[in-house]
Protein backbone atom coordinates (compact mmCIF):
# COMPACT_ATOMS: atom_id res chain seq x y z
CA UNK A 1 0.00 0.00 0.00
CA UNK A 2 1.40 3.41 -0.94
CA UNK A 3 0.87 6.60 1.01
CA UNK A 4 -0.39 9.74 -0.66
CA UNK A 5 2.10 12.61 -0.91
CA UNK A 6 0.28 14.44 1.89
CA UNK A 7 0.20 11.39 4.18
CA UNK A 8 3.87 10.63 3.53
CA UNK A 9 4.89 14.25 4.20
CA UNK A 10 2.78 14.32 7.35
CA UNK A 11 4.40 11.11 8.60
CA UNK A 12 7.92 12.46 7.97
CA UNK A 13 7.11 15.83 9.57
CA UNK A 14 5.59 14.23 12.66
CA UNK A 15 8.25 11.57 13.22
CA UNK A 16 10.66 12.24 16.09
CA UNK A 17 13.35 10.34 14.16
CA UNK A 18 13.29 12.70 11.14
CA UNK A 19 16.12 15.20 10.75
CA UNK A 20 15.35 18.94 10.77
CA UNK A 21 16.06 19.05 7.03
CA UNK A 22 13.62 16.19 6.38
CA UNK A 23 10.96 17.91 8.50
CA UNK A 24 11.35 21.22 6.67
CA UNK A 25 11.16 19.50 3.28
CA UNK A 26 8.07 17.54 4.37
CA UNK A 27 6.38 20.67 5.74
CA UNK A 28 7.19 22.56 2.52
CA UNK A 29 5.49 19.72 0.63
CA UNK A 30 2.41 20.00 2.87
CA UNK A 31 2.27 23.73 2.18
CA UNK A 32 2.70 23.06 -1.53
CA UNK A 33 -0.22 20.65 -1.41
CA UNK A 34 -2.17 23.54 0.19
CA UNK A 35 -2.98 21.65 3.38
CA UNK A 36 -5.49 23.84 5.24
CA UNK A 37 -4.28 26.91 3.28
CA UNK A 38 -1.55 27.50 5.85
CA UNK A 39 1.19 29.99 5.07
CA UNK A 40 3.89 28.39 7.22
CA UNK A 41 4.50 25.48 9.57
CA UNK A 42 6.90 24.75 12.41
CA UNK A 43 7.64 21.84 14.70
CA UNK A 44 8.25 23.04 18.23
CA UNK A 45 9.31 21.25 21.40
CA UNK A 46 6.87 21.30 24.30
CA UNK A 47 9.13 23.91 25.90
CA UNK A 48 8.74 26.20 22.87
CA UNK A 49 12.04 25.68 21.05
CA UNK A 50 11.73 25.53 17.26
CA UNK A 51 13.03 22.29 15.75
CA UNK A 52 12.14 23.12 12.14
CA UNK A 53 10.22 25.90 10.41
CA UNK A 54 9.23 26.71 6.85
CA UNK A 55 9.40 30.46 7.45
CA UNK A 56 11.90 32.82 9.05
CA UNK A 57 8.91 34.78 10.38
CA UNK A 58 8.35 32.08 13.01
CA UNK A 59 11.02 32.88 15.57
CA UNK A 60 9.39 32.33 18.97
CA UNK A 61 6.06 30.67 19.73
CA UNK A 62 6.30 30.74 23.53
CA UNK A 63 4.02 33.79 23.72
CA UNK A 64 1.43 32.14 21.47
CA UNK A 65 -1.90 31.54 23.19
CA UNK A 66 -2.68 28.64 20.83
CA UNK A 67 0.69 27.04 21.66
CA UNK A 68 0.07 27.42 25.40
CA UNK A 69 -3.41 25.90 25.15
CA UNK A 70 -2.15 22.89 23.19
CA UNK A 71 0.76 22.51 25.57
CA UNK A 72 -1.60 22.53 28.55
CA UNK A 73 -4.35 20.22 27.32
CA UNK A 74 -2.52 18.29 24.54
CA UNK A 75 -5.24 18.85 21.97
CA UNK A 76 -5.42 20.88 18.74
CA UNK A 77 -6.48 24.51 18.93
CA UNK A 78 -6.43 27.75 16.99
CA UNK A 79 -6.22 31.41 17.88
CA UNK A 80 -8.45 34.32 17.08
CA UNK A 81 -7.08 36.77 14.53
CA UNK A 82 -3.82 38.16 15.89
CA UNK A 83 -3.11 41.79 15.09
CA UNK A 84 0.62 42.34 15.59
CA UNK A 85 2.02 45.71 16.58
CA UNK A 86 3.63 48.02 14.04
CA UNK A 87 1.14 47.33 11.26
CA UNK A 88 2.42 43.84 10.44
CA UNK A 89 0.03 41.49 8.69
CA UNK A 90 -2.68 39.85 10.85
CA UNK A 91 -2.65 36.07 11.13
CA UNK A 92 -4.30 33.06 12.76
CA UNK A 93 -2.34 30.34 14.58
CA UNK A 94 -3.08 26.62 14.61
CA UNK A 95 -1.40 24.09 16.90
CA UNK A 96 -1.64 20.34 17.38
CA UNK A 97 0.34 17.81 19.44
CA UNK A 98 2.65 15.39 17.61
CA UNK A 99 2.74 11.90 19.11
CA UNK A 100 5.38 9.21 18.75
CA UNK A 101 4.71 5.49 18.29
CA UNK A 102 3.93 5.10 22.01
CA UNK A 103 1.36 7.90 21.97
CA UNK A 104 3.54 10.29 23.96
CA UNK A 105 3.57 13.92 22.80
CA UNK A 106 7.11 14.74 21.71
CA UNK A 107 6.47 18.08 19.95
CA UNK A 108 3.80 20.51 18.79
CA UNK A 109 2.96 21.38 15.20
CA UNK A 110 2.48 25.12 14.80
CA UNK A 111 0.83 26.61 11.73
CA UNK A 112 0.19 30.18 10.66
CA UNK A 113 -2.34 31.39 8.10
CA UNK A 114 -3.54 34.76 6.89
CA UNK A 115 -7.26 35.47 7.35
CA UNK A 116 -7.74 36.76 3.82
CA UNK A 117 -6.38 33.47 2.45
CA UNK A 118 -8.42 31.29 4.80
CA UNK A 119 -11.68 33.12 4.42
CA UNK A 120 -11.47 34.70 0.96
CA UNK A 121 -14.70 33.02 -0.17
CA UNK A 122 -16.50 34.12 2.99
CA UNK A 123 -15.26 37.68 2.71
CA UNK A 124 -16.33 37.87 -0.95
CA UNK A 125 -19.82 36.80 0.08
CA UNK A 126 -20.16 39.41 2.83
CA UNK A 127 -23.60 40.66 3.75
CA UNK A 128 -23.28 44.07 2.10
CA UNK A 129 -21.57 42.69 -1.01
CA UNK A 130 -18.42 44.75 -0.47
CA UNK A 131 -14.86 43.67 0.21
CA UNK A 132 -14.73 45.73 3.40
CA UNK A 133 -14.76 44.02 6.76
CA UNK A 134 -14.71 45.40 10.27
CA UNK A 135 -12.47 43.85 12.92
CA UNK A 136 -13.01 44.90 16.52
CA UNK A 137 -10.28 45.70 19.04
CA UNK A 138 -10.14 42.02 20.06
CA UNK A 139 -9.35 40.95 16.49
CA UNK A 140 -12.81 39.49 15.85
CA UNK A 141 -15.11 40.21 12.92
CA UNK A 142 -17.57 42.89 14.01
Amino acid sequence: MTLSAAAFSASVASSPSSTPEQRIEAMQQLLYLNTNKLESLAIVTRQGFILAATSNAITDVRASEAFEITRANLSPTNSDIILPASGARAYVEFTAPLRDETGAVWAILYGRAYPEQLWSQTLRASVDGSRTIIVNNEGRFA
